[in-house]
């Protein structure tokens, strides 16, 4: 499925241009699920033909980054508190709950922040307790760059040196993704133990 999913990516954006670019990468920094593989693999493929110039590529792409999660920062430094403390009980939240899961993520908002960027599929979310714990706004649009960064030239270095292999394209993406999520997940067990073995008594 995955490698159908790739194949198409580089059958359909071999044109993809500069506006094009920022519009997803826009879509993939807000709170709508995009899949930033789909224009920056085929950068680096057309990289790798000198079609592109992927230098100018990632600037263009890390500026709408900017923008997205520097929307998504405000809504949830200035939205977030009052959404959740009149409709989390319908998400089945309890303000309790809410209150401790701020504290968690403000214990080690630097990690979180630059290491969800490195995560498909939740990236999008991770700007809002950003700004739902105040996090000061230069250290979290630092933090989001970086990550989104390292991101975005993993993928294009793929594309460019791998090309429009979808199969192996595939399987490099499945594995940096495991890793990074083995990665984390030790970081936070190693970073968290004596908050778990509470959770694990209290589940017992």
């Amino acid at each position: 499925m995955l490698e159908s999913f790739y194949s198409y990516i580089f059958q359909l954006f071999q044109g993809v241009d500069y506006m094009a670019l920022f519009v997803m990468m826009l879509i993939e920094s807000s709170m709508i699920p995009f899949p930033s593989e789909i224009p920056l693999l085929a950068i680096g493929i057309n990289a790798a033909k000198g079609t592109m110039n992927p230098l100018l590529w990632l600037i263009v792409s890390l500026v709408a980054i900017f923008i997205g999660a520097s929307v998504n920062y405000c809504l949830g430094r200035y939205v977030g508190d009052v959404f959740f403390e009149r409709y989390g009980k319908y998400f089945l939240i309890k303000k309790h709950a809410y209150e401790e899961a701020k504290k968690l993520y403000a214990k080690d908002a630097n990690f979180y922040t630059f290491y969800w960027r490195l995560i498909p599929l939740v990236r999008q979310l991770m700007s809002l307790p950003a700004g739902m714990v105040r996090m000061p706004f230069g250290r979290f649009i630092g933090l989001t760059l970086a990550g989104s960064c390292v991101w975005h030239v993993i993928l294009i270095s793929l594309g460019y040196f791998i090309g429009d292999n979808s199969a192996l394209i595939s399987n490099y993406i499945t594995a940096i993704t495991i890793f990074i999520l083995v990665v984390g997940g030790l970081y936070f067990w190693l970073k968290h133990q004596k908050l778990l073995k509470k959770i694990a008594k209290q589940l017992k």
